[in-house]
């Protein structure tokens, strides 16, 4: 899915910014507020896998509710909807059944 972003001021990676939405969406988070705050609540570990590293310098270590609600404004659902929709149907196929 391409990120609809200039290259320039990027600190999130797109793919990073959408799993830390993905994982707020499920733990109940119901608005751009609240995305934003499971973000800064979550273990470094888990933020690591997903992509968002601590800044020595920077006292905020995951997107502000104005990144994400920029990048969710600008992302098009269709496209992100088939890109998620192809990604589940490659990964949870089951192996053909020997008979």
């Amino acid at each position: 899915m391409p990120d609809p972003r200039s290259r320039r001021g990027r600190w999130y990676s797109l793919t990073a910014i959408l799993l830390v939405c993905a994982c707020a969406g499920v733990a109940g988070a119901k608005s751009i507020d609240e995305l934003a705050e499971w973000g800064e609540r979550a273990p470094d570990t888990l933020l690591a896998v997903i992509g968002i590293r601590r800044h020595p310098l920077r006292r905020r270590h995951t997107p502000s509710p104005a990144t994400i609600g920029r990048v969710l404004g600008a992302v098009d659902g269709d496209v992100l909807d088939r890109a998620v929709g192809a990604y589940l149907a490659r990964g949870t196929a089951l192996p053909p059944n020997p008979t």
